[in-house]
C-alpha cells in the first residue's frame, strides 16, 4: 500500500504541474515524456526566453534545503537534483543552447526568495509559468525555429513525445478551452515543418544544376531586373567578360557609364562550397575581400581600367573534401573602352 500511495502522489504531482504549464502562452512550446539515458524529462519548454527543463516532484515528504542540499523530511534527496542536472546537460548538448532546470513542487512555499540547489531552481508549480515568461527574451526568431525543429527530431528519436495540452486535457474543467489550443499548436507545428522542408527542397533543387545556380545569383544581385527580364542597373553588362574558371565563384565585368571604368561583380554559386574566402590583386595591389556565403553578391572591385591585369585567389572548404581547396587565376579586364556619360 505505501508503494501504491507513492505512485498516486507522484501522478497527482505531475498532473498539477502539467495543468499549470497549460497556461503558457502560444509562443512557448512544451514537450513532455522525452526519454534520455538519465530518465524521462517531464517537460522541455522552448520559447523566446530560452530553453527550460521542468521536473515535477511531490511535496510529501516535505521538501527543504539545508546547507545547499535538498532534503525530503530529514532524508538527503540530493540524487533528485543530480538527476535533473544530468537531464538538463543532455538537453543542452542536444539543442546546442543552455537549458535552465526548474524543480516544480505543488504546494511549495518559497515567498519572494529565490530557492536554488546547485543549478536547479525550486518553485511552486503555480509560479513556474511566471518564472519562464518574465525572464529576459534571449532567443531570436530564427534560432527559435531551429531549436524547436531539433526538439521535434529528438522527439522522433525518443518516440515518446506527448504535448502538454494532451497531458493536461483529462483533468481540465469542462469549461476550459482544450480543443482550440491543441489544434493551434498542431497547425503551427505542421506549418513550421512544411516551410523547413520546402526551403531544404528548393536549396537542393538549385544546387544540383549550374544554370539554376546562375539564375539565383542573378536574382540575388538584381531581383527587379530578373523579374522584368532586363537589368535595372545604370551600368551596362559586358556580354563577353572573358573570365576564366574561378571554381565555386562566377562573375561578370560591368561597364560603369558614370566613370568610364569597369567593376567586377562576383558571387559564390556552388552550394557545396560553404564559407569562401576571396582576395584580389589589381595593378599589383592586393586586397582581402573577406569570407562569403553561397549566393551572397559581392561587388569585388570598382574603377578597373580597360585591359587592367587582375588576380583572384579563392579558398573554400567543400563538405565533400577533408582539406580546404585553393585556386588562383590571373586575367584581364575587357580591353574595349567603357563609354562614359
Amino acid at each position: 500500500m505505501p508503494e501504491s500511495g507513492h505512485w498516486e502522489d507522484d501522478g497527482r504531482c505531475k498532473e498539477l504541474v502539467a495543468r499549470a504549464l497549460a497556461k503558457l502562452p502560444s509562443d512557448h512550446r512544451d514537450w513532455c515524456g522525452i526519454r534520455t539515458s538519465c530518465g524521462v524529462i517531464d517537460h522541455l519548454i522552448v520559447g523566446p526566453t530560452g530553453v527550460w527543463l521542468i521536473a515535477a516532484a511531490p511535496a510529501d515528504p516535505p521538501i527543504s534545503v539545508r546547507h545547499g542540499q535538498l532534503l525530503r523530511g530529514e532524508v538527503d534527496a540530493q540524487d533528485l537534483i543530480d538527476s535533473v542536472e544530468r537531464q538538463a546537460a543532455i538537453a543542452a548538448a542536444y539543442v546546442g543552447l543552455p537549458v535552465r532546470p526548474i524543480l516544480a513542487v505543488p504546494g511549495l512555499v518559497v515567498g519572494d526568495a529565490r530557492l536554488m540547489v546547485s543549478q536547479v531552481r525550486l518553485a511552486p508549480a503555480t509560479k513556474v509559468v511566471d518564472y519562464i515568461t518574465n525572464a529576459p527574451s534571449e532567443m531570436p526568431p530564427e534560432r527559435l525555429f531551429e531549436t524547436r525543429y531539433r526538439v521535434d527530431i529528438w522527439q522522433g528519436e525518443s518516440n515518446s513525445l506527448v504535448m502538454r495540452a494532451s497531458a493536461a486535457e483529462p483533468t481540465r474543467q469542462p469549461s476550459a478551452p482544450v480543443a482550440a489550443p491543441t489544434r493551434k499548436l498542431t497547425v503551427n507545428r505542421a506549418v513550421e515543418m512544411a516551410l523547413f522542408l520546402a526551403i531544404i527542397g528548393v536549396l537542393l533543387w538549385v544546387s544540383v544544376d549550374g544554370t539554376r545556380r546562375q539564375h539565383v545569383a542573378t536574382w540575388a544581385t538584381d531581383p527587379v531586373g530578373a523579374v522584368l527580364g532586363e537589368s535595372t542597373s545604370r551600368s551596362g553588362e559586358i556580354s563577353d567578360p572573358g573570365l576564366p574558371d574561378l571554381g565555386p565563384v562566377e562573375g561578370d565585368f560591368v561597364c560603369s557609364e558614370t566613370t568610364g571604368s569597369y567593376w567586377l561583380q562576383i558571387s559564390v554559386t556552388d552550394f557545396d562550397a560553404g564559407k569562401t574566402h576571396l582576395a584580389v590583386s589589381l595593378d599589383g595591389v592586393e586586397r582581402y575581400l573577406g569570407e562569403f556565403g553561397t549566393f551572397e553578391p559581392i561587388e569585388a572591385v570598382a574603377g578597373i581600367a580597360p585591359g587592367a591585369p587582375i588576380t583572384l585567389a579563392v579558398r573554400w572548404q567543400p563538405s565533400s573534401a577533408s582539406a580546404p581547396q585553393d585556386l588562383k587565376r590571373a586575367f584581364r579586364a575587357p580591353s574595349d573602352p567603357c563609354p562614359s556619360e
